[in-house]
């Protein structure tokens, strides 16, 4: 299993798993999958065969945690990725934005590279203004026709 990056951000955001309305600031700890299908924008071809690959992501957040309001949240991912001549990411960056069952809003950003990718929260309405929180996110499985699933893990702290 090798680590991925822009689904990354998306399954991360998922960590906020088991998020409730807090009166003082939390530390919780949430893990799940996100599946993403995946819309080519652009490409751009750079010297030497790469080329940067402009990305729409559509994803469901599957949370470990039955109680996550981030639990079936649809997620939208734009990303930057540049390819390699052979057709492998080496580097990619992006954001996402998700909605909960409740309507309140989060946002995250992502960045990765053929090891692994990371993801931070920039924001959020609701249950989720003031939260902090990231994580790191791992590829499961790519199909030929641009979907894959990830995994994500991390931390998010309440206000």
């Amino acid at each position: 299993m090798h680590r991925t990056r822009p689904l990354a951000l998306a399954a991360a955001l998922a960590a906020l798993a088991g998020l409730a309305a807090p009166a003082a600031a939390t530390d919780v700890k949430g893990s799940g999958t996100v599946t993403y299908a995946v819309t080519l924008m652009s490409r751009t071809d750079l010297p030497g065969g790469r080329s940067v690959r402009l990305s729409h992501l559509k994803g469901l957040i599957l949370a470990d945690q039955d109680n996550s309001p981030l639990n079936l949240s649809p997620q939208d991912c734009f990303s930057a990725a540049v390819v390699d001549d052979q057709g492998q990411m080496v580097e990619d960056h992006g954001s996402c934005v998700a909605v909960d069952v409740d309507g309140d809003v989060w946002w995250l950003a992502f960045e990765g590279d053929s090891d692994g990718s990371n993801w931070t929260v920039t924001g959020g309405t609701g249950k989720y203004d003031g939260m902090t929180s990231g994580g790191t996110t791992e590829s499961l499985r790519a199909t030929a026709d641009g979907r894959f699933a990830i995994t994500w893990e991390g931390t998010l702290q309440t206000k």
